[in-house]
């Protein structure tokens, strides 16, 4: 059985405690949220791609961020 997830549900509870930590740090919670935008941003690149090419550019550019 393979599990996926949802970026936006992770994003929340990273949300979640950032907001709830002290201000001016910079903090794990913080870089996971950038992590997170940086694969919204090259996602929103693939937009009107086909399906094919969604998952060409996932695999190459979206991949080496996840592991």
């Amino acid at each position: 059985m393979i599990f996926s997830y949802c970026w936006a549900h992770a994003r929340r509870k990273f949300k979640e405690i950032e907001i709830a930590q002290p201000k001016g740090k910079k903090s794990k919670e913080s870089m996971a949220l950038n992590h997170i935008q940086k694969l919204y941003r090259l996602d929103s690149q693939l937009k009107n791609k086909t399906a094919t090419k969604k998952y060409q550019g996932r695999q190459e550019k979206m991949k080496p961020l996840l592991v």
